[in-house]
């Protein structure tokens, strides 16, 4: 690498620490070892915003903030993107958000938002807006995720979003996930009032 690049040993060194660090790289020790390319992840890219994040005195209040505006805009998209596989999808993820196992529930919900972005086929928009989620369920899943009536509306609304997403109604589909989302920040706000005014936390 150092002939065909035609840099130093130091800066070589720097420049892998440094895709390392972004996590677009793993470092295999030992012989036969060396740099391994790994794939582009919303988790490495939600990790490293957080630097700027604390470094500007965010908060969780402005990241809820900007997941209630993009989450509409990816529904809308799904909505006008859809196509069979997609549809399958969805409904295969809310029948699975429909159980009272705690840990099929938390990831039912995550991997509904998850594929909402997905469907909207717009790379920019889909990693901002899963890296955003990862960063807010790093500092609150383990201390706010509703149960009993709240936990049947939140799979009663995932339901309702998805039957607008199939249909092709992009206006129903963001009115909805717009009210949803809004409805979370209102929840979170009673709930944890000192939680979501907190500056977000630098994820090393």
């Amino acid at each position: 690498m150092m002939e065909e690049f035609r840099v130093g040993r130091g800066t070589l060194r720097e420049a892998l620490r440094i895709l390392e660090i972004n996590g677009l790289i793993s470092i295999k020790p030992g012989p036969g070892g060396g740099p391994v390319v790994e794939s582009a992840s919303t988790h490495d890219f939600g990790r490293m915003a957080t630097l700027f994040f604390n470094a500007s005195g965010m908060t969780l209040r402005e990241l809820i903030e900007a997941r209630l505006i993009l989450e509409p805009v990816t529904a809308r998209l799904a909505a006008e993107r859809r196509d069979a596989d997609g549809i399958a999808q969805l409904r295969a993820v809310v029948a699975f958000g429909e159980t009272n196992d705690e840990d099929a529930y938390i990831r039912a919900t995550t991997d509904f938002h998850s594929l909402v972005a997905k469907l909207a086929a717009n790379g920019v928009i889909s990693i901002f807006v899963l890296a955003l989620a990862e960063v807010f369920h790093a500092r609150v899943r383990e201390i706010i995720f509703p149960k009993g009536r709240s936990r049947r509306s939140v799979v009663e609304t995932h339901s309702e979003i998805a039957e607008a997403i199939i249909a092709g109604d992009a206006d129903i589909a963001e009115s909805l996930m717009y009210e949803h989302m809004k409805a979370y920040v209102r929840w979170v706000e009673k709930s944890h009032p000192s939680v979501i005014n907190e500056v977000i936390e630098w994820i090393m």
